[in-house]
């Protein structure tokens, strides 16, 4: 058994291997690598030794530029303390095109894609197990959707940070797929159920047999017990963010900015699709109304994150004071310098992380009731306003901007929402609690009887 001593507590901690499909990184627009470098960082300095797992992409004609990707998730890695680095190959091939060929041709091609992705499947969940089994932790904690390549790992207790984001994702896929092929929403509300149905079945058979589950939304957990039979053993708690308010520099965050005109702050990587259905909602229903109001000079809105927006996104944001802030330094000061920080996305969950970790920057949240909804969390008028509607969202701007003691108070709220539910300081022990209670139900279900 691969027991370590701990130097700080003086209390014997178990190995950990960490797994992810990504290697973690403490920086970027990738939410979950952002999450699993913390809670790596927090298990190292408690005492822990950790490795980890990660699937390493590889793909023809682009080794030069995976090679630097390598090197620098390598290096990040190593600064972080873990005690191995377990990358897995995960070769990337380019799927046979299927566009300009007939019906039949196209019917054999799909075929021969999906085989080959199920040969790969294989292989990588082969190599997990071989890897696994060498390092011989004594539990893995997995990371959300790498699940799917430990289903062949036997003899060690399997943990798992569970699959919480897909519904929203793909849902506002199929609307604006089908809303840019058609023009309409109507064939989206026709197949969301259907693809709904098969994801939650693919969701059961991937948690079914873990050993435990940390799940970071109440929202969701609502979601296993109806979908699952039985449902998982799992944990649920409030998504945990790192406090980034040691970069604020302003001598009182909860004083609103002097800003002329008003400041409204946007944050995500601007071509994923929760940005974008956000995005959209903006051009299509905040902007008329205040447009009606004419209210809508009064304000900026700075989109803060990586890429551009799409071309059909792009496009309903046009006759606005927008600018395109890319990719920030000190994201927390930017947060806080703005008037408000809108969050329009009508998707439930639709927050994840990103409002978490920016309720430590003393923010002004304006935010769509579908999320608002969703996060028990959040409350209208303590620690956000919360909007439905273009006219709802206007008049929430419009207030939130002008009435500076409203301003002050939800600043002040979101921040007390950050101390009571998401310090990582304070996520931290019941994460260890979870990983040792885990280890110490697998040990009893699998030790063999003693004799009477």
């Amino acid at each position: 058994m691969s027991i370590v001593q701990s130097a700080n507590s003086g209390i014997d901690k178990p190995h950990i291997l960490f797994a992810r499909t990504r290697a973690p990184r403490r920086k970027g627009m990738d939410g979950g690598g952002v999450t699993s470098a913390w809670l790596i960082d927090y298990l190292v300095a408690a005492g822990y030794r950790v490795s980890v797992l990660y699937l390493e992409i590889s793909q023809n004609g682009m080794d030069a530029y995976y090679e630097e990707e390598r090197k620098e998730d390598y290096q990040n890695l190593l600064t972080m303390g873990v005690s191995e680095i377990l990358p897995i190959p995960f070769p990337v091939v380019g799927k046979r095109p299927t566009a300009n060929l007939n019906l039949p041709h196209r019917l054999v091609s799909a075929i021969s894609n999906r085989l080959s992705l199920q040969r790969r499947h294989a292989e990588v969940c082969e190599n997990v197990a071989v890897a696994v089994h060498a390092l011989k932790p004594d539990i893995c904690f997995i990371f959300s959707e790498a699940l799917e390549y430990f289903k062949t790992v036997k003899n060690v207790p399997r943990a798992a940070w569970l699959p919480h984001t897909g519904e929203p994702y793909r849902k506002i896929q199929i609307d604006l797929g089908w809303l840019t092929l058609s023009g309409s929403r109507w064939l989206g509300r026709v197949t969301y159920p259907l693809w709904l149905y098969f994801y939650q079945r693919r969701l059961a058979r991937l948690v079914k047999g873990l050993d435990g589950g940390l799940l970071p939304s109440f929202w969701y957990a609502k979601r296993y017990q109806d979908f699952c039979r039985p449902p998982p053993v799992f944990v649920a708690c409030a998504h945990p963010a790192m406090d980034e308010s040691d970069d604020l520099t302003l001598p009182d965050p909860c004083t609103p900015p002097p800003n002329r005109p008003y400041r409204v702050v946007l944050v995500g990587n601007l071509i994923q699709s929760l940005t974008s259905a956000g995005l959209a909602f903006l051009g299509d229903e905040i902007f008329p109304a205040l447009r009606r109001l004419g209210l809508l000079d009064k304000f900026e809105f700075v989109l803060i994150g990586k890429f551009e927006p799409r071309p059909d996104i792009a496009a309903r944001l046009e006759g606005a004071n927008v600018r395109l802030a890319g990719y920030v330094d000190n994201l927390a000061d930017e947060v806080n310098r703005a008037d408000i920080v809108l969050h329009p996305v009508p998707y439930s969950p639709g927050a994840g992380v990103r409002l978490c970790s920016m309720a430590s920057m003393y923010p002004c949240f304006v935010l769509h009731a579908a999320v608002a909804d969703s996060v028990e969390e959040l409350r209208h008028a303590e620690n956000c306003l919360v909007a439905r509607t273009g006219d709802e969202f206007a008049a929430a701007l419009l207030q939130a901007c002008e009435d500076r003691t409203i301003n002050s108070r939800l600043r002040q709220g979101a921040r007390a929402t950050f101390d009571a539910h998401y310090r990582l300081d304070r996520f931290g022990p019941l994460l260890e609690s979870f990983l040792l209670q885990t280890i110490e139900h697998w040990r009893g279900r699998t030790a063999p009887a003693g004799n009477d």
